[in-house]
């Protein structure tokens, strides 16, 4: 009897871990992206002088493009964009644009 509870405590044991590893997976996944899309919308926002620019990257896990160097989708909203064309400037109250395929943006 003793050796089948002990079985039984190793497979709750082991199933226990697995699921806090897929937990731990999906949550540090969820944090990588967010971290990816706080750091596309700082640097748009400093190479566009937009007041404020959102992004949003789709495909799961994002941590896989980590190894592939591809992210399937970015989608991008900035708000009051300064432009300039033939030495008149403006701004675009909203710019919205999608990337899809985005390749080697590590570097």
């Amino acid at each position: 009897m003793a050796g089948g509870r002990r079985g039984g405590g190793l497979a709750l044991i082991a199933v226990l871990l697995l699921v806090g590893l897929g937990v731990g997976f999906f949550f540090g996944d969820a944090w990588a992206r967010d971290r990816a899309e706080m750091e596309v919308a700082t640097r748009l926002a400093q190479q566009t002088g937009a007041e404020h620019v959102e992004a949003t990257i789709s495909g799961w896990p994002f941590l896989l493009s980590m190894v592939t160097g591809r992210v399937e989708q970015v989608d991008i909203v900035a708000n009051q964009v300064p432009v300039e064309l033939d030495g008149r400037t403006g701004n675009v109250s909203e710019l919205t644009a999608t990337a899809v395929g985005v390749t080697d943006y590590s570097n």
